[in-house]
């Protein structure tokens, strides 16, 4: 343990290698996979949680091969692919809503703006405290990549339906 640091603290390496690998990291340990022991304490006993963060990457380099290849699933079929990415940006935006409202508010509710008012500075501070170590830390992570994938199938449903308004 560093010295002077405290039982609360984590490594930065993992907190960066959690925010940069997004929900691949945590969703990663929901895969079951034999991982050797040996492996596992290596990687922190965070060995399970590889196939989650490849099958991530390899998702995103997926897509942006197809997309420049002009392979993109708007490209063949634009009315589908706006109803997908119209469903996929609703989920992410309800999911990122229920995540921001699970970490801010005690009793679960529709209205909560009270409770986030008056429980954000503490959230807040258990974050900066206590990095990706709390549940409501690593929801409000998740929500914010949650939040992007929002806002890029939302983007992606606006393009292919001005694809195939072009195509009509």
């Amino acid at each position: 343990m560093p010295f002077k640091i405290g039982i609360g603290w984590e490594a930065p390496a993992r907190v960066v290698n959690a925010i940069i690998n997004g929900p691949g990291f945590y969703f990663g340990r929901l895969i079951p996979i034999p991982i050797p022991t040996a492996i596992n304490k290596a990687l922190s006993y965070d060995g399970d949680r590889l196939l989650g963060v490849a099958l991530f990457w390899f998702s995103i380099g997926l897509a942006i091969e197809r997309h420049l290849k002009k392979q993109a699933l708007d490209s063949h079929h634009p009315i589908l692919a706006a109803g997908f990415f119209a469903v996929a940006a609703l989920i992410c935006g309800a999911l990122t809503y229920g995540g921001i409202a699970f970490a801010f508010c005690p009793s679960p509710n529709m209205t909560c703006w009270e409770q986030v008012v008056k429980t954000a500075p503490t959230v807040l501070s258990l974050v900066a405290k206590y990095p990706l170590r709390l549940q409501h830390t690593m929801v409000l992570s998740v929500s914010l990549w949650l939040f992007f994938f929002c806002g890029y199938f939302a983007d992606r449903t606006f393009a292919a339906v001005k694809r195939s308004l072009a195509q009509a």
